[in-house]
């Protein structure tokens, strides 16, 4: 506080230019907002780049050939890095963080229900591109894009689902990187509430669209048709549904383990005063 001491002022970490009570529930607020923005941020990036990696040495081993181009690549890394970091970090502070327990000063920045939505991600997304990578072409009845030196909108059209799998499962993911413990199933809570998020997401997701339809060699992208799209589409939507059901089983968990809490302090009261 500003009628704090010199001694008092000297001492501390952080200093309020006022005396007013409203402006430390706002800088907890605000303190606590940016911790969570970026560990949404962390969830979001560490998930995509187990993915990559994984993939692209799977790739590189297996068919001998990337799957993903250089400039595919680029692309990724900028949904993983810039657009990402403004969609999750923009997030505004709201009262129920004040919910949640201070954090600690060693308390790790990665917490388990992270961990089991990193885990889960990568696993779910590494088995479907490896499943598009090698199941693809003959389900779909397209050539497959190993072997060929040359580049055409028929020998292409493979590694393109691909490209087009792995963007649509991390901008699906992007939405379940917004709650990061497992007891918030409804992970849609306050989805139009971020303008920017919605924007960034839309963006992306045309400049996706169009980088497949008219992207080309430059790209190395063939045409897709619209079932072919939707093929896409289904596997990122699938990865939410695992997203939920996890949090679904998280949410009963932990109510279950509160529930024998409260009904061993019920059976034994002198323990829970000791």
């Amino acid at each position: 506080m500003m009628s704090g001491t010199q001694l008092a002022k000297e001492s501390s970490d952080i200093i309020l230019l006022d005396d007013n009570f409203e402006s430390v529930l706002n800088s907890i607020k605000w303190g606590r907002n940016v911790y969570c923005s970026i560990r949404k941020f962390l969830q979001f990036q560490l998930t995509c780049n187990i993915v990559a990696l994984i993939v692209s040495i799977i790739g590189a081993l297996t068919v001998e050939d990337s799957p993903l181009s250089a400039v595919q690549m680029l692309w990724v890394n900028l949904i993983m890095d810039a657009l990402a970091a403004l969609a999750l970090a923009t997030d505004s502070p709201s009262d129920e963080l004040f919910n949640t327990k201070p954090f600690g000063r060693t308390e790790p920045i990665i917490t388990t229900d992270m961990y089991v939505n990193i885990a889960t991600q990568a696993i779910y997304q590494i088995i479907v591109l490896m499943f598009v990578l090698y199941a693809s072409p003959p389900l779909l009845g397209i050539t497959q894009s190993w072997g060929d030196e040359d580049w055409t909108q028929e020998n292409g059209k493979h590694f393109t689902i691909f490209f087009h799998t792995f963007v649509i499962l991390q901008l699906f993911n992007e939405i379940n990187c917004k709650k990061l413990e497992l007891t918030d199933w409804n992970i849609f809570k306050g989805f139009f509430s971020n303008q920017m998020f919605v924007g960034i997401f839309t963006v992306t997701f045309v400049i996706q669209i169009l980088f497949i339809e008219l992207g080309g060699e430059m790209m190395k992208c063939s045409n897709l048709t619209f079932w072919e799209h939707v093929f896409c589409m289904v596997w990122g939507a699938l990865g939410m549904c695992i997203a939920f059901v996890v949090r679904v089983i998280g949410t009963y968990r932990v109510k279950r383990r509160t529930f024998k809490a409260k009904k061993d302090e019920d059976k034994y009261p002198l323990i829970s005063t000791i």
